[in-house]
């Protein structure tokens, strides 16, 4: 590069030019002032901390800058908001959905509980910081519970059984209709049994799943996770969606995974929708069948407008309640759980059967000969 030429612009110099001219370092390189000036703060723009050197030497230049004294705290605190805009953006957004999710839970307790029940636990001037967590939690526990983790993990479902229930302080008579808490304490164990019920009818009805190696399949948002346990060379662990795809598009009659796979579905934005749908708008559905299950006749006395009768229940242990409820109205959350149960059954139902149907063609199905 020529000793007379601004190695920035790339102009050279000459003797009728006014611009300043600058040799920052002892190499041979020189440049305009302001070109300078202009690559120097590019480079300190990318990062203030790096050392700017000489691209031919390696030198470091040396920079002097008259920093006025009211700049220091400002730019200070400008590094200071920088850091704390992004935990306070966090904060805002976590505090929206929670409050969003607080009264969504408020209008699920008021459809599930009735006015009457709700009103003790909704109509206070001001909630406590447990009322608006525990109501902030109900949409994320109706996702959590509508997935199928919880049959895998029976466990889980017990975090939602009262401390009473599980060490009863001391017995009580119950009576009919069962509490709000009671009824919430039997949902785990029925819940569970149900699931294990499900799985093995759902193995009926598509008995291929139940051949070859064991699997375990998580669902979320009708995205299928499977865990795949056994001698099975194929295939083991985490079974790849795609991948999936792949197999059942080859037309390979002798996979064992094309019949496994040929029900799931892609985790798409319809598929999230739907999910977020069903789970969120289940509860106020519940109420709904539960008031036309209420038209029946024949279940008015039982889901309807109850005395409360105190009489010994024949299994103590799991009817004692560690405080004493009274309540004579009408026991909506009862019959908002069997409607619950009712959707539940009737969609699991229905799934099956479209799956029953799915295989029942693709079993038939055959290319029919010209000839």
């Amino acid at each position: 590069m020529a000793e007379n030429r601004c190695w920035i612009c790339l102009v050279d110099k000459t003797d009728d030019d006014d611009n300043a001219w600058s040799t920052p370092c002892s190499c041979s390189l020189i440049a305009h002032k302001e070109c300078l000036l202009v690559w120097v703060q590019s480079k300190l723009s990318d990062d203030a901390d790096s050392p700017v050197q000489c691209p031919q030497c390696g030198e470091r230049y040396r920079i002097v800058t008259r920093t006025p004294p009211l700049l220091r705290p400002l730019r200070s605190a400008d590094k200071l908001l920088r850091r704390i805009s992004p935990l306070a953006t966090i904060a805002g957004l976590g505090l929206g959905v929670s409050g969003v999710g607080a009264l969504y839970g408020a209008a699920v307790a008021r459809a599930v509980l009735g006015p009457l029940a709700s009103a003790n636990l909704l109509n206070k001037p001001q909630w406590s910081w447990r009322m608006w967590s525990s109501l902030s939690l109900v949409p994320w526990a109706l996702m959590f519970y509508n997935s199928n983790f919880p049959d895998k993990f029976p466990a889980t479902y017990f975090f939602v059984i009262p401390y009473s229930y599980i060490f009863p302080v001391q017995p009580i008579d119950v009576a009919w209709p069962p509490s709000p808490m009671l009824t919430l304490a039997c949902v785990p164990p029925l819940r569970a049994a149900y699931g294990w019920c499900r799985a093995r009818l759902a193995g009926w009805f598509t008995p291929e799943a139940a051949r070859g190696a064991r699997r375990e399949t998580f669902s979320i948002a009708g995205a299928e996770f499977q865990l795949q346990y056994g001698n099975d060379d194929e295939g083991e662990g985490l079974v790849d969606e795609n991948e999936n795809e792949n197999e059942v598009g080859n037309g390979d009659e002798n996979n064992p995974h094309a019949r496994d796979t040929q029900f799931r579905y892609k985790l798409t934005l319809s598929t999230v929708c739907r999910y977020l749908t069903t789970t969120l708008a289940w509860p106020f559905a519940s109420r709904l069948l539960a008031d036309l299950l209420l038209g029946v006749r024949i279940l008015h006395p039982v889901l309807g407008y109850t005395q409360k009768v105190v009489r010994r229940s024949p299994i103590p242990l799991c009817l004692r309640d560690a405080q004493a409820w009274e309540f004579a109205g009408d026991p909506v959350w009862l019959r908002t759980a069997i409607a619950a149960a009712t959707i539940t059954l009737a969609s699991d139902c229905t799934q099956m059967l479209y799956s029953r149907l799915e295989l029942s063609e693709k079993e038939s199905r055959s290319v029919e000969n010209k000839k």
